[in-house]
């Protein structure tokens, strides 16, 4: 189901322009992780040189959180691109539905039929119609 599958299929496109930067320094997959936690609020980056050095275990309160949901490598590329700075989360639902628009779009370019496509994302075939631009049958 698409509920299990998106995920996966993220690619940096789906993020909103202002979280691009975002995607590029950590990664798409990171980038989620960050957005189902924490999405649609700041988050206060500290400085590579506050965490060079350190283990996840060893940071306070939510950068240790973040650290270890994302991993090292991501937090401290995140540390490098952001650091000090107060960076927005984006929020995973937007991120979402533009996966599910992109995936529902190719799957209608394949011959998938509209009626199926609307079942397996649990929407209606006016929407898939309307995602995809194509005229509904009379």
């Amino acid at each position: 189901m698409f509920e299990d599958e998106w995920r996966q299929q993220v690619q940096r496109e789906d993020f909103p322009e202002m979280h691009r930067a975002l995607c590029d320094a950590i990664g798409p997959e990171e980038t989620v992780k960050l957005a189902e936690r924490y999405g649609g609020q700041r988050y206060k980056v500290p400085a590579l040189e506050k965490v060079r050095g350190l283990s996840p275990e060893k940071l306070p309160g939510a950068h240790g959180k973040v650290a270890r949901m994302i991993g090292w490598k991501a937090y401290t590329a995140l540390c490098e691109a952001f650091g000090g700075a107060a960076v927005k989360m984006p929020c995973a639902f937007r991120v979402k539905r533009s996966v599910r628009a992109r995936m529902i779009r190719k799957a209608f370019q394949e011959g998938v039929m509209p009626r199926e496509i609307a079942r397996y994302y649990g929407v209606k075939c006016a929407f898939v119609f309307k995602i995809t631009g194509a005229q509904p049958p009379e």
